[in-house]
This record gives C-alpha cells, structure tokens and sequence, in this order.
C-alpha cells in the first residue's frame, strides 16, 4: 500500500493511515504531551516530540519551535535556542514578546550582557504584551 502506514494504538486494531493522517495524529499526540513533558523537565523527551510535531506541521509550527527554544535554553543549548527564537520573532505573532525575553536569556548565558540589554530594550520599547515588558525591565533593573 504505497503511500500508507500501519499505525495502532494498545486499544484499536491496525488501520492504514495516509501520510496525512498519521502526521495529524502525530500533531495531536504532541500538542498534548510537549507541555507537560516540559513542566517535568524532561527535555530531551519533549524535544524528540517537538521534532515530530515541526515535521508534522511545517506550515504551522511556531508554537513548536518556541518550546523547542524553551527546552533548548533550559538544557542551556543557548545557540540552538537563541536560533528558535530568532525563528519565531520572524515568523510575527503571539510569541515575538516571548521570544524577544527568551533570547536575551540565551544572549547572557552566552556572557553578551550589552546585546541582552539592547534585546530588553527593544521589548520594552515594541512590546505589546505587559507581562512580558514588565519581565524585561525587572531583569534590565538588574544589569
């Protein structure tokens, strides 16, 4: 069966799935494990699932590779994530104020204080979300 895949699950029988199927169960099991894997740190496990659900949805997988930063910049892979965030700043969204913090995170792991402080500023400066423009300015206080 060109094009098809055995999938199952401990209660169903095998079924053949197109390709378009499995990547949408694949999407689906990963919105619902990713975030709690995060929560109980295990990374490397949410970082595997981030990886199938990025595949699963390269036209809508912002969300993804911002947790993928996430799970980056707390395993302290400061490059890999700094490059997520860059991702999703380009990308425009709900997220750009996150990330904007999140790579001035990553920039003072990698010892660039000055580029941090410009990252904060910038938030601050084109930010919408208040939460986030608070976190930035507590955190640029402390420089």
């Amino acid at each position: 069966l060109y094009g098809y895949t055995r999938w199952s699950c401990r209660d169903a029988k095998q079924q053949w799935l197109s390709q378009s199927q499995v990547r949408d169960r694949v999407f689906l099991f990963c919105r619902r494990s990713e975030s709690a894997q995060i929560q109980l740190k295990k990374y490397d496990e949410a970082l595997e699932n981030l990886e199938k659900c990025i595949s699963a949805r390269p036209d809508d997988n912002t969300r993804f590779i911002y947790l993928r930063g996430v799970c980056r910049l707390n395993q302290k892979q400061y490059n890999k994530a700094y490059n997520d965030f860059t991702s999703v700043i380009k990308k425009k969204g709900e997220l750009v104020d996150a990330s904007r913090y999140n790579r001035a995170l990553c920039l003072i792991g990698l010892g660039g204080g000055y580029t941090a402080q410009e990252e904060l500023k910038e938030l601050i400066n084109t930010g919408t979300d208040e939460e986030m423009i608070a976190k930035a300015q507590e955190l640029l206080d402390k420089f």
